[in-house]
C-alpha cells in the first residue's frame, strides 16, 4: 500500500498511482500537488489564471473565487474598468457606483471620487474638475473658488467688475448688487457724476431747492447752499426781504442794510448808498428813505446845497 501524494486522493480499491488526483485548490505538477497560488483557481488538477483585473486568494478552486479588483466590475465573464464618473472602492462582485453630487473622477477605473473645490457644485457622475462650477458669489482661479471681492459680482465662476463709480458688497452674485456711489446716480447701467446744482444719494439724482446751488458730485441736500440774495427758510431758500442783503452763497442769513443804505428790491446781494449829504435808518427799503441833511434840499436823487436867501 502506497499513500497518494500530499493534497491528493484516490477512490477505494485503487491500484495505480495515476488514480491519485490532486484535490480542488491544488494542481498536478511533476508528481506533486502544490497549493493553487493567489490570482488563480485550480480544479481537475489544472491551474487556471483569473481573468484580467481580478484576483483570488491562495487555494481557490473555482473561477467564482476570482473577484474583480477595485475600480473594475463584472462584465461579459471578465472585469471591465469603471467608466468615468463611476467608482468602485474595493474588490468584489459589486458593480461600479455613480459619483455623488459635487464629486468627479480623474479617469476610468477609479477607486474613489474626488471632491469639488470648496464653494462649488457639480451634478452626480461628473467626469472632470471642470464640471465643478463655483457657487454664486465666488469665482474660479486655478482649481479654487475664491470669494467675490467688494466692487465686483461673481456668477458661473466668472468675476465681473461693477461699473465705474459703483460698488457692491463682498460675495455679490448679481449685477443688480452694484450700486452707484454717493455723488453719482444710476443712468442706463452706468453711474455718471452728479451734476452741479443737484445731489445724488441712493443712486438717485435730486435737484437742489429753488434759488440754491451745489458743486458737481454732491451727495447730500446739505451741499445745496442758498444763492447770494437768498437765505435758508423752511427747507428751501427765501429771498432776502427789502432792506436786507446777502453778498454770497451759503447757509448764512440775510443781513440788515446799515445806516444810510437801502435796497432797490428783495433778494438783494448788496445795499445801495444814500446820496451824498443824506441819511437813512438801518434797513431802509428805498432811496426815498434817504433824507437830505439840514442845509441841503432834494432834487431828483441828489441833495443840493441850500442857496443864499433860502433855508433848507
Amino acid at each position: 500500500k502506497t499513500a497518494c501524494p500530499a493534497n491528493a486522493n484516490s477512490p477505494a480499491l485503487s491500484s495505480l498511482s495515476s488514480q491519485c488526483s490532486c484535490n480542488d485548490g491544488f494542481y498536478a505538477d511533476g508528481g506533486g500537488c502544490p497549493v493553487c497560488p493567489a490570482n488563480s483557481y485550480c480544479s481537475g488538477q489544472v491551474k487556471h489564471d483569473c481573468p484580467a483585473n481580478s484576483a483570488s486568494p491562495e487555494q481557490s478552486s473555482s473561477e467564482s473565487a476570482c473577484q474583480c479588483n477595485a475600480g473594475y466590475e463584472p462584465s461579459g465573464g471578465g472585469c471591465a474598468a469603471c467608466a468615468e464618473g463611476f467608482y468602485k472602492a474595493s474588490s468584489g462582485s459589486a458593480s461600479c457606483q455613480t459619483c455623488g453630487a459635487n464629486e468627479y473622477t480623474l479617469s476610468g477605473a477609479s477607486t474613489a471620487c474626488e471632491s469639488c473645490p470648496a464653494h462649488s457644485t457639480a451634478p452626480p457622475g461628473s467626469t472632470a474638475v471642470g464640471a465643478c462650477v463655483c457657487d454664486p458669489g465666488y469665482y474660479s482661479q486655478g482649481f479654487e473658488c475664491l470669494a467675490c471681492p467688494a466692487g465686483s459680482y461673481c456668477s458661473g465662476g466668472t468675476k465681473t467688475a461693477c461699473p465705474a463709480n459703483a460698488n457692491s458688497p463682498a460675495l455679490s452674485s448679481l449685477s443688480s448688487q452694484c450700486s452707484c456711489n454717493d455723488g453719482f446716480y444710476a443712468d442706463g447701467g452706468g453711474c455718471p457724476v452728479c451734476p452741479a446744482n443737484s445731489y445724488c444719494s441712493g443712486q438717485v439724482k435730486h435737484d437742489c431747492p429753488a434759488n440754491s446751488a451745489s458743486p458737481e458730485q454732491s451727495s447730500s441736500e446739505s451741499a445745496c447752499q442758498c444763492n447770494a440774495g437768498y437765505e435758508p427758510s423752511g427747507g428751501g431758500c427765501a429771498a432776502c426781504a427789502e432792506g436786507f442783503y446777502k453778498a454770497s452763497s451759503g447757509s448764512a442769513s440775510c443781513q440788515t442794510c446799515g445806516a444810510n443804505e437801502y435796497t432797490l428790491s428783495g433778494a438783494s446781494t448788496a445795499c445801495e448808498s444814500c446820496p451824498a449829504h443824506s441819511t437813512a435808518p438801518p434797513g431802509s427799503t428805498a432811496v426815498g428813505a434817504c433824507v437830505c441833511d439840514p442845509g441841503y434840499y432834494s432834487q431828483g436823487f441828489e441833495c443840493l446845497a441850500c442857496p443864499a436867501g433860502s433855508y433848507c
